[in-house]
């Protein structure tokens, strides 16, 4: 039993202040990702992801697609001030949306 229940866990993940290796295949990303959550007692029940950036910088229109196939949602995002204003949105508006969950934030802000 997860010490954090089981409930669905979203992840918030700055690309930019945290960036992924550049040759690891984003199924693996999202694999390692959910592993390491579980090892800390996250994840039994749906995982989604969702990463910010400058997609310019960090993800080609292929790579952004191969992210997308492996689960991870990318949002394109300008400077670091309106990456991390999008992502406090966000967070607001998922935990007004989803009480029982588990939020998670990858940065290093």
């Amino acid at each position: 039993m997860s010490r954090f229940g089981v409930h669905s866990t979203h992840v918030y993940w700055d690309v930019d202040q945290w960036k992924p290796d550049e040759h690891k295949d984003p199924r693996l990303v999202y694999s390692n990702v959910k592993s390491a959550l579980q090892f800390e007692g996250f994840c039994p029940g749906p995982m989604s992801i969702r990463a910010y950036g400058d997609k310019a910088k960090t993800f080609s229109d292929d790579l952004t697609t191969e992210y997308f196939d492996a689960g991870i949602d990318v949002e394109n995002n300008g400077d670091q001030y309106d990456r991390v204003h999008e992502m406090l949105i966000d967070m607001v508006y998922w935990a007004w949306n989803n009480s029982r969950g588990n939020l998670v934030v990858i940065s290093k802000i």
